[in-house]
């Protein structure tokens, strides 16, 4: 597997060679060669540690376990206290300056880019861990860190921007734009609490730089390269972006996917992405087999479930109507020992599988252990939380199309895979339109089914139903504020400018309801939009 670790030699390389080798073999599955490249400095240098840890996060991304997160944590404190050991102790950045460079002698450059490095490392490992400690719900630990790792990029940043005397190495100046442009990316996708630190904080998000600093880091490709290709795949794929062109979006995530491809091409990273991307063209059997692939790919790191995965393969065959081979995906998900975010919304995806195929005791059954899933932190599972009740009391009949909504995936369907589903939720239409709520929702989502049929009328006058009765939906009031999004967003792209931000406007009125985050922030960037649109006319 020794292609998969090949690294164009580059003048300006700062890191010594196996370091670049290890970091391309831990993205391209190659954990072998990963340890075998950064194993021998991994418990004496700062650089190295932190750099090992990475392998356990690549398998912590794969099977999204809070167990494997915990490890993770551990190995980023190690690395993370090693350097705050070596800014105590300078004379061993002297040694390990020595050691790496097989001389006798340190000069004043030397120690000035080694002790920034260090520096860096301090800052990595606080916002490493300050993510995952959001991710595994503690909030006031992850609140602390994240504060202190952004003040200490900002002062880094800034020496950078000063700096008169001294031209710092191409590959710090990476990791550091690489590490603000993922605090610029954060308002992107945070949850509202880590939004309210990064306020606190006195951040201020600027996505575009963030977008410019990432792309840099790519074209350089340095050790942060991956990381910051993952990001803006994500940009361009996963994270709300207001009114935007999909087919820009589209192009901009080809473009890195090419490029992941060349560099990672045994990793499981590059199909992951490969499957996203032809899910969001509507190209669903391309996507299944991406997803496939990507969960095989994954074997090779570990014998768990790559749960994220199969859970977008899941909803991929469920959007494709193979809702039998999609319960066999969900059920391989509620059956893996670790709780992960995102097992208690595949448990309600099975039992709403189940039900579509009639095998109703199943589903009760099933719907009985949910609570056990229940409670935990994850934004998947606050998802689950909140919609098992509704379910429990309501019924599944439509669970799945609504599952699709949450996740955009219905948006991104083509004709061929809407007919199927808008005429099999007609058949539930007047037992759907008996009751308020469940009327609100089924407007919203035969909406967008029907939008994405071409018919734009009709789906307007679903929105707008959902609408008209706001005052007397009491329970589903989600389906309020992202009706007047999906009004605002037809508006928009037929010229009307003003009505569209009356229904924006409309949409932020709305608080505390489900999947607010996502909701909120693609409101706010179409606000952004508007506001950018109207400024240029005048």
């Amino acid at each position: 597997m020794m292609s998969s670790t090949t690294v164009d030699p580059k003048a300006d390389r700062f890191f010594q060679d196996y370091i670049y080798k290890g970091v391309v073999a831990i993205w391209s599955n190659d954990e072998t060669t990963a340890k075998e490249q950064l194993q021998d400095y991994k418990d004496q240098f700062p650089r190295d540690a932190l750099e090992y840890s990475n392998i356990q996060q690549n398998l912590t991304w794969i099977t999204n376990s809070k167990v494997d997160m915990k490890l993770t944590m551990d190995q980023v404190k190690k690395a993370e206290d090693l350097a705050e050991d070596f800014l105590k102790n300078p004379a061993k950045i002297d040694k390990m300056i020595m050691v790496l460079k097989r001389k006798e002698s340190v000069t004043a450059e030397e120690k000035l880019d080694y002790t920034f490095d260090v520096r860096l490392v301090v800052a990595e490992g606080l916002m490493s861990r300050a993510l995952m400690q959001f991710g595994l719900g503690n909030y006031v630990k992850g609140a602390y860190n994240l504060r202190k790792s952004w003040k200490k990029f900002e002062k880094l940043f800034k020496e950078i921007e000063n700096s008169k005397d001294h031209q710092y190495p191409l590959d710090l100046v990476d990791i550091a734009k690489h590490s603000v442009a993922v605090f610029y990316f954060l308002v992107s996708f945070t949850p509202g609490t880590l939004l309210k630190v990064l306020e606190l904080i006195g951040f201020v998000a600027d996505r575009e730089k963030g977008m410019t600093y990432l792309q840099s880091t790519v074209d350089h490709n340095g050790i942060k390269a991956p990381l910051a290709s993952l990001f803006l795949s994500f940009n361009y794929l996963v994270l709300p972006r207001g009114f935007s062109k999909k087919e820009e979006n589209l192009e901009g995530a080809r473009k890195i996917i090419d490029t992941i491809n060349q560099r990672y091409k045994t990793g499981s990273f590059p199909l992951m992405m490969s499957g996203v991307y032809n899910m969001k063209s509507g190209n669903l059997e391309e996507a299944t087999n991406y997803f496939r692939q990507t969960i095989e790919a994954a074997k090779v790191i570990t014998p768990k479930p790559a749960t994220m995965h199969g859970i977008n393969l899941g909803f991929c065959l469920v959007a494709l109507g193979r809702v039998e081979e999609a319960s066999k995906a969900f059920e391989e998900l509620v059956h893996v020992a670790d709780e992960f975010d995102g097992k208690a919304m595949s448990a309600l995806a099975l039992a709403a599988c189940y039900k579509n195929l009639g095998r109703d005791a199943e589903a009760g059954e099933l719907m009985n252990k949910i609570p056990g899933f229940l409670g935990k932190s994850g934004r998947l599972d606050a998802i689950a939380t909140q919609r098992y009740e509704t379910y429990k009391k309501r019924g599944l009949e439509i669970a799945l199309y609504e599952l699709l909504y949450f996740r955009r995936d219905l948006h991104h369907l083509k004709a061929k895979d809407l007919e199927p589903m808008w005429r099999d939720l007609k058949k539930h239409q007047p037992e759907l339109e008996s009751n308020v709520e469940t009327k609100a929702i089924f407007n919203l989502v035969s909406g967008t089914i029907l939008r994405g049929l071409g018919d734009q009328k009709m789906a307007d006058q679903q929105f707008q139903a959902v609408v008209q009765d706001a005052k007397i939906i009491k329970k589903e009031i989600w389906t309020i504020p992202n009706a007047h999004y999906e009004i605002a967003e037809g508006l928009y792209w037929q010229g009307d400018l003003e009505n569209s931000k009356s229904h924006l406007k409309s949409a932020q009125k709305y608080k505390d309801y489900e999947m607010a985050e996502l909701t909120s922030n693609r409101v706010n960037m179409g606000l952004e939009q508007l506001v950018k649109d109207q400024k240029a006319k005048k």
